[in-house]
């Protein structure tokens, strides 16, 4: 089912809106979600420091670990922590979000934005749940300089990538 999703997302990417291509791919991913949803009201995939959440519980990924970790990947890209699909997801509905998916490129996705995406295609049998990140700055305290020496100034981002790390390594 994850491979049937990143394939769609891939082909909306290669092939124009409408084609067979498209068509093909977002059928299966459909097909692959409403086995799920045959058993269950919900299918709910969430991932969680590298770890794929389907339904709540943790799966073991070793048989498609390579799926899994490109889902991951998929899902941070977009900065979303998971995905919901309802029982009775259409298939208009799912291709809309599996298209619009490939096509998104570097576009700014602030707090808000896959909700008013939701609002604004009418999405009520899938449900995204955004990542929302808080930088926790500690105050660093700069070396004594000599005279003479030039002061050094960190990057920004490679100081708030640093602190990201650690704060994750303490977590682990």
């Amino acid at each position: 089912m994850l491979r049937s999703l990143l394939l769609a997302v891939r082909n909306a990417k290669l092939y124009p809106p409408g084609s067979k291509a498209i068509r093909v791919a977002n059928e299966q991913a459909r097909e692959g979600i409403d086995k799920f949803l045959e058993k269950n009201e919900t299918l709910t995939i969430f991932h969680i420091k590298q770890a794929l959440l389907v339904n709540g519980q943790r799966i073991d990924t070793g048989d498609f670990r390579f799926f899994a970790e490109s889902f991951i990947k998929f899902l941070t890209r977009l900065d979303l922590q998971g995905l919901a699909f309802k029982k009775g997801l259409p298939q208009e509905e799912l291709s809309v979000l599996l298209d619009y998916c490939g096509r998104l490129k570097g576009e700014k996705i602030d707090q808000r934005f896959w909700q008013r995406f939701s609002e604004e295609k009418g999405l009520s049998h899938i449900e995204l749940s955004q990542i929302h990140y808080a930088v926790v700055a500690e105050p660093v305290e700069a070396p004594a300089q000599g005279e003479g020496e030039a002061e050094a100034k960190p990057e920004p981002a490679a100081e708030i990538a640093f602190r990201l790390a650690a704060a994750e390594q303490r977590l682990s």
